[in-house]
């Protein structure tokens, strides 16, 4: 049985369109594959600089409010990390990363571990009337807001 020119062609036509069309689809998902790659990236750095603010503005807030209680020259605030779905408390991770909180006389940072997005938090001219110091790491499990006379310190639970 012996097949004609034409039919040869023909054949050699199909092998090359479907490799043709098969290096394009491969093409077409390695493009797509870092395309989401790179948005999903996007998205995480989002939510990480948007949990970092929440977590600056919550520790801030306390702090503020702490300041507040002016009969009680000794008192605190107690925070808690833990995981989700619990409430009342700060996440342990932020984007499946760990995190610190830096108290200064002026603001509060919070930084993430390694990746380091960081967000800070004005304390309003707190600075004027308390010292205000301290680090702690999520990974402690908790950590204490402490008021002594004018001083406001972070320190971790016992």
């Amino acid at each position: 049985m012996t097949f004609s020119r034409k039919k040869r062609r023909k054949a050699a036509s199909f092998v090359f369109e479907e490799s043709l069309l098969f290096m394009l689809s491969v093409i077409i998902f390695i493009a797509s594959f870092f395309l989401f790659n790179s948005y999903q990236k996007y998205f995480l750095d989002l939510n990480m600089n948007a949990q970092t603010n929440e977590v600056a503005d919550l520790v801030a807030t306390s702090i503020i409010k702490l300041s507040e209680k002016s009969n009680a020259t000794n008192s605190y605030i107690e925070l808690s990390f833990c995981r989700p779905p619990d409430t009342g408390c700060l996440p342990y991770k932020i984007g499946e990363e760990d995190y610190v909180i830096y108290a200064y006389n002026t603001n509060i940072t919070v930084a993430t571990l390694p990746s380091h997005i960081t967000s800070t938090m004005p304390l309003y001219g707190l600075n004027e009337t308390m010292e205000i110091a301290g680090r702690v790491y999520s990974s402690q499990g908790g950590f204490i807001i402490n008021k002594q006379g004018n001083k406001i310190i972070l320190k971790e639970k016992d």
